[in-house]
């Protein structure tokens, strides 16, 4: 007996190469399992919006980490300004614009995927537009927020703070 084990406990688990064939294989398979059923590290979008939608956006921003694991950035400015950042090359994920004119000009410049263009709001007669950006193409939580504001959960958001849902 181990000096220090109490009467009547087994010994130790052999760890490593010493450890039985069939506990390894096991251990491995059940790794395996955990790390295809685990979900993937939760990313990031970069979400350039208008200031006067910024505090709706920051309102959707918790409820999209809970729901998805992802986070938001946003990145406020006025409209002229998210324009020029934008041209200029901008790392930003996702434009939530203030009406469907900037996206449609940054699809056509090629800064945006014109087929990712959706309506999530509507102000003062105008529709606003999102679009993801380029930087955002391979990006899991900029595709995801997208989809995130065509949920009822984002719409009541959107209504609550005076805006119409699309």
């Amino acid at each position: 007996m181990t000096p220090g084990a109490l009467e009547g406990t087994p010994p130790p688990m052999p760890r490593g190469p010493d450890m039985p064939p069939k506990i390894r294989q096991t251990t491995a398979a059940l790794c395996a399992l955990l790390a295809l059923t685990t979900p993937l590290h939760a990313g990031t979008a970069l979400v350039a919006v208008d200031a006067a939608f910024a505090p709706v956006a920051a309102a959707i921003a918790p409820l999209f980490a809970a729901s998805t694991g992802h986070e938001v950035r946003l990145s406020v400015g006025g409209i002229e300004f998210l324009d020029q950042r934008l041209r200029a090359g901008a790392a930003v994920d996702v434009l939530l614009a203030a009406d469907p004119f900037l996206p449609t000009r940054l699809a056509a410049l090629g800064l945006g995927l014109s087929e990712t263009r959706l309506a999530y709001a509507a102000s003062n007669d105008l529709t606003r537009e999102a679009i993801l950006l380029r930087p955002g193409t391979d990006n899991p939580a900029a595709r995801a927020f997208l989809d995130f504001l065509l949920t009822p959960e984002v719409w009541d958001v959107i209504v609550a703070h005076g805006f119409g849902a699309h």
